[in-house]
């Protein structure tokens, strides 16, 4: 849900001075503009989650992809697409990747 509050709004007292502010939320993700005595600023807040997933997916797509890579070798498959390999010599029949 998308939740924007357009209106700028009075924010904190810092130094004599009040902020105005608007904020902004999106998918969890919190952006806060400001303005004080003629100067700007942003602040972003992003869930914690988002960093675990964006993070996780690299390391877990290379450990699927060594697993498969370790159970096609020891089954005597290519490497590259899989094809039962025990009756060739050099190279698959299928893709036509060496045979190491």
């Amino acid at each position: 849900m998308l939740s924007d509050d357009t209106s700028a709004q009075a924010g904190a007292y810092w130094g004599g001075k009040t902020a105005l502010s608007k904020q902004t939320t999106l998918l969890g993700v919190t952006v806060t503009t400001w303005a004080l005595a003629g100067r700007y600023g942003m602040h972003v807040a992003v869930p914690h989650v988002y960093f675990s997933v964006i993070f996780c997916v690299l390391p877990l797509a290379w450990l699927l992809k060594t697993l498969r890579r370790v159970r096609r070798k020891g089954s005597g498959l290519c490497l590259h697409c899989g094809y039962d390999l025990r009756a060739s010599r050099d190279r698959c029949p299928e893709c036509g990747t060496a045979i190491s």
